[in-house]
């Protein structure tokens, strides 16, 4: 079973059982699993949370929230240390990294800006991040 089959299958608490909601089990794929493939770090993976929620918990206080990291991590300077190669190289090479991004933002209706978005957390490009969250938060809030 390739890495992709594995993170589509992947069992995790809350597919089980989710604490203080149901807002991750209306998703087949879980942001979890795209923080596993592409190995996030917090601000990425609390970005990615928060976006992908909004509409089923908190809504524009948790795309507030993304916002929020995003200019926190500019204001850090957050970079990974590692990176073995450019990510933006390494989708196009990897066929079921790019399946795991579509199938993962064909989720959402607004799936045209998480695809900007997960591009820009995996180029760690936080600024560009952080526009696309303040465009979708007018689109759904004014």
């Amino acid at each position: 079973m390739n890495l992709l089959m594995k993170l589509k299958t992947m069992k995790t608490q809350t597919n089980e059982q989710q604490v203080g909601g149901n807002h991750y089990e209306r998703l087949k794929i879980e942001p979890v699993k795209i923080f596993k493939a592409f190995n996030f770090n917090w601000f990425q993976g609390e970005i990615l949370k928060y976006t992908s929620r909004f509409q089923y918990k908190n809504g524009d206080q948790d795309l507030n929230k993304a916002i929020h990291i995003s200019q926190m991590a500019v204001d850090l300077k957050v970079k990974s240390k590692f990176r073995p190669i450019k990510f933006t190289r390494l989708i196009v090479t990897k066929r079921w990294l790019n399946d795991l991004i579509e199938d993962y933002r064909k989720q959402f209706d607004y799936e045209e800006y998480m695809t900007v978005i997960i591009i820009g957390l995996i180029e760690e490009n936080y600024s560009f991040v952080k526009e696309q969250l303040i465009k979708l938060k007018e689109k759904y809030y004014g």
